[in-house]
């Protein structure tokens, strides 16, 4: 069933499916008309049949009235008009030929009206003296009885001029016309009459033949008098059914110019539809297109996908890899530490085990005060050749009286003493030791942190890349920007390089003047920057400046991987640029911009002016922004293939 259509909406409210059904409406509606109007003009050529009828039958017709224009009538009433202005020729022509037959009729009727008169005198004389005779008709007789009488007659001896005149009769009833005027050519020359008898008896028969046809043709004019009266009537009658019918035909031409008018609207529509449809093909086509770049993009975002995955994957690896040997230094330095700990502890065993031959010592100290008392005679001699009695120090003689006791000699005491300080030696470098090794692994600890952060960054990253590359729409190629080819302003010498590595290069975007509408300036003091993002890189952003400045000059350098990658990012994506606002340390969006690299595939630096528009798509402002890149971009795909 097909949906209406409702007027009130705009084009593209429309879906597909209403379109088509309204478009299949519209062509049923005007099949319809059009079978309307084939049946009209069929009905007009049949009227303009019996109009041609009617004018043949009519020997004076006036001039049919118009019923329309020619400018507002169809064509089928056209196509009558001129079909009626031809009967009416073809009228006159006739007309014309009737008047000519009429003028000789009427000639051929004057002729046999004398004639008729003429015959009609001579029978009157002769039957006038027959009954001024007799008084009585007699009986007809025939012409052999006439002659025999005749003959009769003649036998008898009668006058030469009776006889001639007998003669001549006899001749006449035999049909011998010459012989006839024989006897009585005497008397015909004598009277003087030059035409012979056998041209006035000629004339006589072609007088009776002319009667004869004259006879005919009244009776034919008879019935064409009776054909014209009964045409004639037919012709009023079917004069009055025309005028009907040609009432009709003003209604039904009425009818049809309406129908006219509405044909004329249903080819606009049908014209709008037709360019509807040649939108639609266009669209399809454009659809097509976008499938196939849909499709070729799908293609390049797997493979550029597998490829970024790829890459993901060894950085992975590699990070894995790092953080493997990251892990096996750790391991290392723990197995180091517990070393370290064994050392210390056989340390403190071995500073115990010291400790403990002290103690042995102090014994054998003690030991030796026996030794002392020997030796005291010849100590107190040298203690009075010294100024101080060593013994009055309560220490010394409690550290004479353990060597006493343990035994011990003072080369002993000696002996204990440097081994003592080689155990502190080798304390003091464990302990150095350890708390070396207890910093390198807090160090290896927060790299290892740093790693484990920096991969699920990576991780992250690469999911919002897959699926900002599945939801992604595909665009068409951007259009060349209004540039200028060079980047004074921006110098890639040692000084301003940043370390690459084998296939990458740098590209650097100067920020330089700019102008914003008071519509963004206005309100609380308050500072702007741009926040940029581009491909793989950290965000990065601008320094702040204050809304009523005019130059940023603010110089951002980003690392990418020179690739088919870039350049296809280049050719059909333009780098975001969001203008922040400061105010009171809350930062919030103020406005966006975008930047064209395109002109990077033909020079290696330019110069453009960026609009800046505001969130409801308004020019609020604009910035003019030079961009070189370091190294050029790498050739197409196709081109490294070949």
């Amino acid at each position: 069933m097909l949906k209406p259509t409702y007027k009130n909406r705009l084009l593209g409210e429309y879906s597909r499916e209403e379109l088509e059904n309204d478009f299949l409406k519209n062509c049923e509606m005007l099949d319809t008309k059009a079978h309307e109007i084939v049946a009209l003009e069929q009905k007009a050529q049949h009227l303009s049949q019996q109009l041609s009828k009617l004018a043949k039958d009519l020997q004076q017709q006036s001039r049919a009235p118009k019923m329309f224009s020619g400018s507002q009538a169809p064509s089928a009433f056209r196509q009558s008009q001129i079909n009626v202005k031809e009967l009416q020729d073809q009228i006159i022509d006739i007309q014309r030929e009737i008047d000519a037959k009429q003028q000789k009729h009427t000639k051929i009727l004057r002729d046999i009206s004398y004639f008729q008169s003429i015959q009609t005198e001579k029978e009157t004389k002769i039957k006038s003296r027959s009954l001024t005779k007799s008084g009585i008709s007699k009986p007809t007789r025939s012409r052999e009885e006439i002659i025999m009488m005749l003959q009769e007659l003649l036998a008898k001896n009668t006058l030469p001029q009776i006889a001639n005149r007998i003669n001549s009769a006899i001749a006449l009833l035999q049909g011998d016309y010459e012989a006839a005027e024989e006897p009585m050519r005497p008397i015909l020359e004598h009277i003087g009459e030059t035409t012979t008898l056998t041209q006035c008896m000629q004339e006589k028969y072609d007088l009776q033949e002319r009667q004869q046809k004259i006879e005919v043709l009244r009776e034919k004019l008879n019935t064409l008098r009776q054909r014209y009266e009964t045409m004639l009537a037919k012709h009023q009658e079917m004069s009055k059914q025309y005028e009907s019918d040609a009432v009709q035909t003003a209604v039904r031409n009425k009818e049809i110019h309406d129908l006219q008018i509405q044909k004329e609207t249903k080819e606009r529509e049908m014209q709008k539809i037709a360019e509807l449809e040649i939108i639609a093909t266009s669209l399809k086509r454009e659809i097509e297109q976008l499938e196939e770049q849909k499709d070729q993009l799908q293609k390049t975002t797997v493979a550029r996908a597998q490829k970024v995955q790829s890459q993901v994957m060894e950085a992975l690896d590699k990070l894995r890899a790092e953080a493997d040997a990251v892990n096996k230094r750790c391991a290392e330095a723990r197995a180091a530490n517990d070393e370290l700990e064994k050392q210390l502890a056989e340390a403190e065993k071995e500073r115990n085990e010291a400790a403990a031959k002290r103690r042995e010592a102090e014994t054998e100290f003690e030991n030796l005060q026996d030794e002392y008392k020997t030796i005291a005679t010849k100590y107190s001699q040298k203690v009075d050749m010294g100024q101080k009695d060593p013994f009055e120090d309560k220490r010394f003689v409690k550290f004479i009286a353990k060597m006493k006791e343990k035994g011990w000699t003072p080369k002993t005491i000696k002996e204990m003493s440097a081994e003592t300080e080689d155990l502190e030696h080798k304390l003091s470098d464990l302990n150095t030791k350890i708390s070396i090794y207890e910093a390198a692994e807090k160090e290896l600890q927060e790299k290892l942190a740093k790693k484990r952060n920096k991969i699920q960054i990576l991780e992250d990253q690469l999911k919002g890349v897959k699926v900002n590359l599945e939801n992604e729409e595909p665009k068409g190629p951007l259009q060349m920007p209004d540039y200028t080819e060079g980047a004074p302003s921006i110098d890639f010498s040692p000084v301003n390089q940043l370390p690459l590595k084998e296939n990458q290069t740098t590209i650097a975007i100067l920020f330089k003047e700019f102008q914003l509408d008071r519509t963004v300036t206005v309100g609380k003091p308050s500072e702007v920057f741009f926040f940029v993002e581009f491909l793989e890189n950290d965000p990065r952003e601008t320094n702040h400046v204050p809304c009523d400045g005019k130059v940023f000059k603010s110089r951002l350098d980003f690392v990418v991987n020179n690739d088919f990658i870039l350049r296809e990012y280049i050719t059909k994506t333009a780098v975001p640029l969001q203008l922040r606002r400061d105010r009171e340390g809350q930062i919030t969006e103020a406005a966006r911009s975008e930047l064209n690299l395109l002109p990077l595939t033909v020079c290696n630096g330019f110069s453009a002016i960026s609009k800046i528009w505001n969130t409801r798509g308004k020019a609020v402002g604009q910035v003019k922004i030079e961009v070189s890149i370091q190294h050029p971009l790498a050739p197409p795909k196709n081109e490294d293939e070949a």
